[in-house]
């Protein structure tokens, strides 16, 4: 298809090339009126991309995951649907009825066309004509259907020994295992704190008086430890311990830098903590012959990149540079391996590796062990902040006083690190702290200048009053 020639479409390309890469695939194909949305695309240019599809128009086609169109309301009057399954999995009754109710919403239109596609050689068509015949059953909470009684009762079991290293059982995937665990952090709390709740009835059946006497006194005075339902007590006990004995985040300087070394062991103490050998196989990964982590090293190495405040797309760069010198092989979608070629499919893949990264790695994992070793640290000292907080330092993405201060204030990362680069023409030092220059407002960079504009309704105090 031809290029549309139109000035929004071209603008945001330009914007995908500074943000990800030069070739990414999105920056050419959205000057067409196509885009593709992932989960780990920069929110800023996601919400651009469901912008110009919702109110302009002028995205005509996206394609996209299930979720999208589960999860935020778009005017599609032409769904078509590819496959019955959603990942691994089979879209069951409430989520394929769901996914067709996403066209035709009324108030956009009054009625949408849905295309059911048999696009793979083991597609069967019939399936599409059963689930569309199939009533949706009546719905349980996750709790009933998550968990099989055998599972329930050694829940249970586990409580009353004062154990809570719950085991994974062979027929669980790992999105249930992590519920089973949050389940059962949920069941002791409620016990713990005398609450009648739902999920406590949900165990009914084996919840007899005297289990719950035992499990009382066998978490007597814990109730403290359960408060994120991320950490279990095992995981929280261990890291007030290690805490206790002077584990500290390792000094990061004002460039962002920390040792590699001290990086490497402080997380390799937090997969200890937390048992990740466990609980987060895929964040650290298995040993080599050396007995180290090579997984966790490489997300060392990206985490440490996100620390100095590099760009997205410096990160994709350095990423594709290290495979032209090093000679690795290029993961590609089918699982294959391939000798790495300075082609837009090799760079391509390599930029939705690193966008992955950050998104499921920096952004969530480690953002949320860092979360609870600051909550039990300020728990520790007494205080309600500190320095050297590696949790806000993956926030923000960077170390920078003004880059962190700007998105406190509502900037993304990605413009507040084009405002900091640009500090000179857009900040300015005054007695009241630093002050934006009006000038932002009409910035080059459409998705800054929006933002900028935005941030100026609701926070006008941020912005010089005059153009100084």
């Amino acid at each position: 298809m031809p290029p549309l020639n139109d000035p929004d479409l071209d603008a945001l390309s330009d914007e995908i090339k500074d943000v990800v890469y030069d070739d990414y695939y999105l920056a050419k194909t959205i000057k067409k009126g196509i885009a593709y949305h992932m989960g780990y695309l920069p929110a800023a240019l996601r919400l651009r991309v469901e912008e110009l599809f919702r109110q302009e128009k002028k995205i005509h086609t996206i394609v996209c995951t299930s979720t999208l169109l589960e999860g935020v309301n778009l005017p599609a009057d032409n769904l078509f649907v590819t496959h019955y399954m959603n990942g691994r999995n089979e879209l069951d009754e409430v989520s394929f009825k769901n996914l067709l109710g996403r066209v035709g919403r009324i108030q956009y239109n009054l009625y949408g066309n849905v295309y059911l596609m048999t696009l793979e050689k083991d597609a069967d068509s019939q399936k599409y004509v059963e689930m569309l015949q199939k009533a949706v059953p009546e719905q349980e909470l996750s709790v009933s259907r998550a968990l099989t009684k055998h599972q329930k009762k050694k829940i249970v079991e586990s409580l009353i020994q004062g154990n809570m290293e719950l085991d994974k059982t062979s027929t669980q995937n790992q999105n249930e295992y992590s519920l089973m665990r949050k389940i059962a952090v949920m069941l002791l709390r409620s016990i713990l704190n005398n609450k009648d709740s739902r999920i406590r009835k949900e165990f009914g059946d084996y919840l007899t008086e005297e289990a719950v006497s035992k499990i009382k006194t066998a978490f007597e005075g814990k109730e403290q430890s359960l408060e994120d339902l991320n950490v279990t007590l095992d995981q929280s006990e261990r890291l007030y311990l290690a805490i206790k004995e002077g584990l500290r985040y390792p000094k990061v300087n004002a460039y962002g830098y920390v040792s590699n070394t001290e990086l490497m062991g402080f997380l390799e103490k937090l997969g200890e903590i937390f048992n990740w050998e466990k609980y987060e196989r895929s964040l650290i990964g298995n040993k080599d012959d050396n007995g180290e982590h090579p997984v966790l090293k490489r997300h060392a190495v990206s985490l440490s990149k996100w620390f100095k405040g590099m760009s997205i797309q410096e990160m994709i760069k350095d990423s594709i540079d290290y495979k032209k010198t090093s000679g690795q092989k290029v993961y590609m979608q089918d699982h294959s391996r391939e000798d790495y070629r300075d082609c837009p499919e090799h760079n391509n893949q390599i930029a939705a590796d690193v966008l992955s990264e950050i998104n499921d790695v920096i952004l969530f994992s480690f953002s949320n062990y860092f979360m609870a070793f600051s909550s039990a640290y300020k728990d520790f000292i007494g205080q309600e902040a500190f320095g050297n907080d590696w949790y806000e330092y993956v926030e923000y993405g960077s170390v920078n006083p003004l880059t962190i201060m700007l998105q406190r204030n509502g900037f993304s990362r990605e413009a507040a690190t084009y405002i900091t680069d640009n500090r000179n023409k857009y900040v300015k030092d005054t007695l009241d702290g630093q002050r934006l220059r009006r000038s932002l407002l009409d910035c080059e960079k459409t998705t800054v200048q929006r933002e900028a504009q935005l941030i100026e309704i609701s926070m006008p105090e941020l912005y010089l009053k005059s153009q100084e």
